[in-house]
């Protein structure tokens, strides 16, 4: 921690939840604010709000901003933790701290505000005030750019992993923590906006997806063994979007008496539920917050206007085509095969659709069969949006479209394509295609050891510490997915492989 000691230290410096992942470190004359989300106007062209509300924080906020010196961390540029509404009304002094990205597209929106920033390196502690040291662990492959941040104060250390899913690195965090946080629940479109599945099987899919990250939290609880965990992150509520979506029910944004549910069956109790507002210490609440009920959504809708409904925005099939043709001009000569064609539809006539031929790089006219293909289907106003100045990532974070997939797996490209800026879509896929092919050895319980790529070929997380079960799956660290070391590592939907080798049996 911080060199800094003396009890009126320990005391002057406060930890308080803003809500949802947003937080306040304190101390007498200086700040530190991590994601601080709180603007009336939500998230995601209107479809994401926070829950509990904490719009009534905004104000308080602002003030201290502009009494006090600050910084600002931001650890990623999705508007759930960006926002740009309560950001521009701080004081102009702050400075904002922000993990040092390949990619510009923070560093410019922070520009377009007008503040200074500092870039913080991965893994190195920085000194920001005698009271604060300051770690950030960056996650910066393919189109994810997200950063976990150790906080080390005299009083306290708070380790906020965010949604950023590096559990293969925590063992190099220093011990101990007093306070944890990351993400329990979901927070995107699959298997949520699939047209793939039945409700009971979108049901099973999100249950198991959950359990996932449910498996996670217990295991960084294990390994961290922190003070107190903070559940954080979501999730978000959906007031213009189905109920059910806001309830957790049948889907990936589950709420936090789940999440204690599961952790008193692993025996973890020391478990904080803050409030908006709340300072954060022992005696913070200990009881999770209940989901929403369908009065709390009436709540938001009859207060909020529907920001998605008041879009008033022209399509155009041709600057559609524009914009996709100008996007394939910047990979143009990268040599990559995808196996699906991409299928973006607004209506059912024959003129209601463009298709996309990424390994060809070009426009196609639709063949009569598909074999394999992704389909987007949405309102012509999401593919209007598509072709303005609002980044890809948001659009499809506001749920507002419906997607078909055959084969039903996984394609990094596609999934690149799609959520890529113009600006960063060759580079996004160059990293991705030179995820490093260093080959370890690994063991089963059963004796058998095994040669694996060391990387995960969907966004290179290091599996040298993956769980592997008594049936022989691996399952990467950071996102859950499987792979079948009985099946030469392919993974379980077939869309990639850890080329796995048998190479002796012990014993």
């Amino acid at each position: 921690m911080a060199n800094t000691t003396g009890t009126d230290m320990q005391q002057a410096v406060s930890l308080k939840f803003l809500g949802h992942n947003g937080f306040l470190v304190e101390s007498s004359t200086e700040y530190l604010a991590i994601d601080p989300w709180l603007t009336k106007n939500g998230a995601f062209h209107g479809s994401w709000f926070q829950y509990p509300k904490n719009h009534h924080l905004q104000a308080e906020f602002i003030e201290t901003s502009q009494r006090k010196k600050g910084w600002i961390y931001i650890s990623h540029e999705h508007q759930d933790h960006f926002d740009v509404d309560t950001l521009s009304k701080i004081g102009r002094d702050a400075v904002f701290v922000i993990p040092r990205f390949r990619d510009d597209a923070l560093r410019s929106e922070i520009d377009k505000l007008g503040f200074q920033y500092i870039e913080l390196r991965d893994g190195q502690p920085s000194l920001m005030s005698a009271w604060l040291t300051l770690t950030c662990f960056v996650s910066d492959i393919g189109v994810n750019h997200d950063s976990a941040l150790l906080i080390e104060t005299p009083a306290f250390s708070f380790f906020n992993q965010n949604d950023c899913k590096i559990f293969d690195r925590l063992d190099q965090l220093p011990r101990p923590i007093t306070y944890y946080s990351v993400q329990f629940s979901g927070a995107t479109w699959h298997p949520v906006c699939y047209e793939n599945y039945s409700e009971s099987e979108r049901a099973e899919l999100s249950k198991e997806k959950a359990i996932k990250k449910l498996d996670n939290v217990v295991g960084a609880m294990q390994r961290l063994k922190p003070r107190f965990f903070i559940p954080a992150a979501g999730p978000a509520i959906f007031p213009f979007l189905p109920l059910s979506l806001s309830c957790g029910v049948g889907n990936i944004f589950i709420h936090q008496p789940e999440l204690h549910q599961y952790l008193l069956g692993a025996n973890i109790e020391n478990i904080l539920y803050p409030r908006p507002g709340d300072e954060i210490n022992e005696l913070t609440a200990r009881e999770p917050i209940a989901p929403p009920g369908e009065r709390d959504i009436l709540d938001y809708k009859e207060n909020i206007p529907d920001r998605w409904e008041g879009l008033a925005i022209d399509f155009s099939k041709e600057r559609l085509i524009d914009e996709m043709n100008n996007r394939l001009d910047q990979i143009w000569d990268l040599e990559f095969q995808c196996e699906s064609l991409l299928v973006l539809a607004w209506g059912d006539g024959e003129d209601d659709s463009i298709c996309i031929d990424l390994s060809e790089k070009s426009i196609i006219d639709p063949p009569g069969s598909m074999p394999a293909f992704w389909r987007i289907t949405a309102d012509r106003k999401y593919f209007a949006l598509m072709c303005g100045r609002d980044r890809w990532q948001n659009i499809h974070l506001s749920l507002r479209a419906k997607l078909y997939r055959a084969p039903d797996r996984f394609d990094n490209i596609i999934n690149i394509f799609l959520l890529s800026d113009v600006s960063n879509l060759r580079d996004s896929i160059l990293q991705t295609l030179a995820i490093p092919k260093e080959r370890i050895t690994i063991s089963r319980g059963s004796g058998m050891r095994y040669e694996i790529n060391r990387y995960c070929p969907h966004q290179g997380a290091d599996l040298s510490c993956a769980t592997i079960t008594e049936d022989g799956k691996l399952i990467c660290p950071r996102h859950g997915w499987a792979f079948s070391l009985e099946d030469d590592g392919k993974a379980l939907d077939g869309s990639c492989s850890l080329e796995a080798k048998i190479i002796e049996l012990e014993g």
